[in-house]
This record gives C-alpha cells, structure tokens and sequence, in this order.
C-alpha cells in the first residue's frame, strides 16, 4: 500500500510524547481538543538532523522508536503551537514540568500568549522597581500586581494539571501568595532540610516507618505486639538501664560507623519477630544491609531475653487466688497451673540423627517442643526450653526445671497425656486430667460413665485456657511459620521473649 492509499484509509493521528493523550477521535467529545494539530515528523530525506532533534527530545523509553503514520506531535509541545524559525522543536514535555493553562471551560491557552504576558510582566518590573540612591529597591503598588500576575501565569498552571498533560508537582514548586506578595511557606532552614533528606533518602524512609509503627496503641499492638505505646517505651527503657557490654560512642569500632538509633534497632527487632518480615525488605525500609538486619536481631533478642525472662515467674499462692477467675473458684479452686506442650514446626535438618529426635509423629512434621504453664487468669507462669518434637511430654515435665516450682497442697490441671501424676505426689501435689475410660460390666469396649462424662466437661472447659494462650502466643509469626533452620540458637529467646510480651495483654479469663 502507497503514501496515497494509507492518507485515505487514516483519518485520525494520536501524539508520540511520553504522557500525552492527544488524539483525533477526542476532538467530538473534549472541547480542548478542538484547537489542537498534528504536525508530521521531518522526513530522512529533507531534514535528517531535525527529525534526529526531534526523536531525542520526545526521549521515549523505547531506545529505537520509529514513528508510524499515525504518530504525530500536536501543538501543545510547541511554544509557538506549531514549528516556526524561533522554535523549530517541541519544547513543551512533562520532563521539564511545563504545564499549559486552562480556562475554566478547560480550553487551552496557547503558550505563546503565556510568553508573551511573563515579557511585559518582566519589563514592568524592570521600570517600577528601579533602586534609588540609598541602594534598596522600594516596592510599589505595581510590584505587587506585577507578582500576582506571574503567580497566576507560572505558578497556578503547576499545582492545576491539565486535563491532557497532568504531571507530577514538585515539593518545591509549591507556593501561596500572602499579604499581596510572593512568598513560601518554607522557610530556609526547612529548605535545607528537605535538600537533606532528599540526598539521604534512607533517613527520610526510617523515619517514615517508626513514626507509622509507634503512631497510636493500636499500631504498636499491631506492628511489634507489644499493647500500647507506653509499654513498648517503658520496655526500652528498662534494656537501655540494664548494665550490659553494648556499643557506645567512645569505644572504638571497626567496620562503619552504626546507622540504627537504638530505638529503631529496637523496632525493628518487633516488627521482625511479630510479622517474620523478610530481612532484606527491613534492610530496605531502614536503609541498612541484609547482613546488618541479622546482627541487629541476634543482638537485639538476645539482650531482651536476658532483660525479660527473669519477669516470667511463678506467681505466689496468695496472687493466685487474689486474681482467680469466678469460674476457677467454683469449680477449682486450688488450681494454681494449666499446663501443655506446643510444637513449633521447623525446617527439615540435614543430619539424620536431628531428623529423628525432631520428627514428631502427631504434627507428622520435623518441629521443636516445649513446654507451657499458665495461671488461671491466662498469664504464663513458666515457659520451658525447647525439645526435639520426638521427646515425650512426661520426659519434658521432668527435666524441663518445671517440677522445681511446684510446692506442696497445688493442685495442676492437663491433659490426658501427661502421665505425671507420680512425679507430683512426690512432692505432695495433685494432678487433674480427665479420667480415662473403664471396662463395661455390661458389655464389650471401654466407655465413661455419666459422672466421668460430666468431670471431662468441666475439666475441659477450663483447661481450654492454655490453648487460647498459645494461641496467642503463634500470633508472632517467626513461631507459627515454618522457622528457618539457621534460627535454632535462637529459638528459645524468641519462644520465652514473645511469652513475655504475651503476658501483658489483658487476662484471658476475667470471668
């Protein structure tokens, strides 16, 4: 097909620049449309340079774009609307942040007009503003509609996009007039400060992101599951006071210098725990490496396991029954712990001596196991360090240190499965678990007689509590997620660490 057949089949052009929706089909349903043209593309032939020039300034994405019939540049990327002696090439793109003005019916206002009323604006100025003999330049009534004018002609059309060309405001470029002249609302030293932050954006993101996690109490309890802002500071506060070999000022370093406040290595330490954020995407939104992420967290767990464990305690009987539940005081109220083993699951290990003592028959998972002890409000009261998922719960119980805190006359409710009721008759305590079912005198099979029946439902009824306990405590996702293998000597401080910060959320049972 020849030049002359495609003119007849094409009726409409559309703009090749970045941005621009210039199109003929438009012109019947957007009035702006109306006085817009499409000029041609200089040939290779006539004009090689000019259609180079030209290409170069449109600077499409594209590294070798090639014009169709079709593509064309209108008239609102010319200063004068189209090609003259003056200005040969589209000037007007939304790298260089021109905007053309509108009218308020949305018709466009040629530039050339615009250029026009800046030069006799700028030659007012030049003959109202001249200095006198003291050196000042007094400002006069012309002054200030002079700079009206131009805020209306430059300004204004940078904070109102057009509907054709809507590009993107600069911090910079926002102004408002006051008191009849020109003025910013930033002062100098916010200036600078924003040329700052804009160098070292890393700060600037930092920043962005404590200030999102510790903006009220329910982003606290969300981001780092700590309840409320005040704890979350008072938290910090009792690590920063704690004597502990830390990095200070004074004592020399190697390597770069430390980016990370202590608050935000703080911060970042929650959030990683709480979510099981990616250490790569933490690096990114606080500005530090990946490698670095894993320095803080190990340093930063490891400190608060050291500061809080001590604070998970076996309360005193008198507390025990000073916050028991109504419940519990019905039905029993010498109960002074709930306890039960959790797993957590784990990646498989390479040895196959760690594969069998961490493979657990009941999740059919490689998984780590602990134990757990509640009082009966809900707050944990003992949490054991962590097992292969193959150990029994009787073994756990009986070298895990728990039964060190059992004193005589308490009474400890479990499950079934724990066969520990010897170990606590040596030391003068009673074990409650649902009983077990029996032989039929009547028949064959084992059942449970309308008493045990009842006994299970009550037992059941409040031994649930432990598990709406570890429940609470898988809300940190680093334990209910399948835990990295290269986390195992840190299993156990984020285990007891998350059971502490569990411990001051509200009582799980007040009734």
């Amino acid at each position: 097909m020849n030049k002359q057949q495609q003119k007849k089949v094409t009726k409409w052009y559309h703009c090749a620049a970045e941005g621009c929706t210039s199109d003929d089909r438009k012109r019947a349903k957007y009035p702006y449309m109306q006085n817009v043209r499409f000029h041609s593309f200089p040939t290779e032939k006539k004009n090689p340079k000019l259609r180079e020039k030209w290409l170069k300034l449109l600077r499409r994405d594209d590294a070798y774009f090639v014009p169709t019939f079709k593509q064309r540049v209108c008239s609102l990327h010319f200063v004068d609307g189209e090609p003259t002696s003056e200005h040969p090439y589209p000037e007007l793109f939304s790298y260089n942040n021109f905007k053309n003005m509108t009218t308020p019916y949305g018709t466009s206002i040629p530039a050339s007009d615009t250029v026009k009323k800046l030069s006799s604006a700028r030659s007012r100025s030049s003959a109202t503003s001249m200095p006198t003999e003291d050196g000042c330049v007094h400002v006069t009534d012309e002054n200030v509609n002079l700079s009206s004018t131009i805020i209306s002609l430059v300004i204004l059309p940078t904070l109102t996009p057009t509907i054709d060309h809507a590009y993107s405001v600069r911090i910079s470029d926002s102004y408002e007039s006051k008191d009849q002249a020109c003025q910013t609302i930033l002062t100098g030293d916010d200036i600078d400060r924003l040329i700052s932050l804009e160098k070292n954006r890393d700060v600037l993101l930092r920043e962005a992101v404590v200030d999102i996690v510790t903006k009220n109490d329910e982003s606290v309890k969300k981001y780092t599951g700590v309840p409320c802002k005040s704890q979350l500071i008072g938290i910090f506060g009792k690590q920063s006071t704690e004597d502990v070999n830390y990095q200070s000022v004074d004592r020399c370093k190697s390597g770069p210098p430390r980016k990370l406040s202590k608050f935000n290595e703080y911060i970042l330490t929650l959030m990683k725990l709480r979510l099981a954020i990616l250490s790569f995407v933490l690096g990114d939104l606080f500005g530090v490496s990946e490698s670095r992420v894993s320095q803080i967290f190990t340093t930063w767990i490891n400190l608060m396991h050291m500061v809080l464990t001590p604070c998970i305690k076996w309360p005193s009987r008198r507390n025990i029954k000073k916050y028991m539940p109504r419940s519990f005081q019905t039905s029993f109220p010498k109960t002074t712990g709930i306890i039960d083993c959790t797993e957590m699951f784990i990646q498989k290990p390479k040895s196959p001596t760690a594969q069998s003592r961490t493979y657990s028959t009941y999740k059919s998972h490689n998984t780590f196991k602990c134990l757990v002890c509640i009082t009966p409000s809900g707050a944990f009261s003992f949490i054991s360090d962590l097992w292969g998922g193959n150990t029994s719960d009787r073994y756990i119980t009986e070298h895990s240190g728990f039964l060190d805190s059992i004193r005589p006359g308490d009474e400890i409710m479990a499950d079934r499965g724990f066969t520990i009721r010897d170990l606590l008759t040596d030391r003068r305590a009673t074990l409650v678990i649902p009983p077990f079912t029996k032989k039929c005198k009547w028949g064959k099979g084992k059942r449970l007689s309308a008493a045990d029946v009842v006994k299970t439902k009550s037992i059941a009824k409040h031994r649930i509590h432990v598990e709406r306990s570890i429940r609470r405590l898988k809300l940190f996702r680093m334990l209910s997620q399948v835990m990295d293998i290269k986390f195992k000597p840190l299993a156990n401080q984020m285990v007891k660490v998350s059971g502490f910060i569990c411990n001051l959320d509200k009582p799980l049972v007040t009734k």
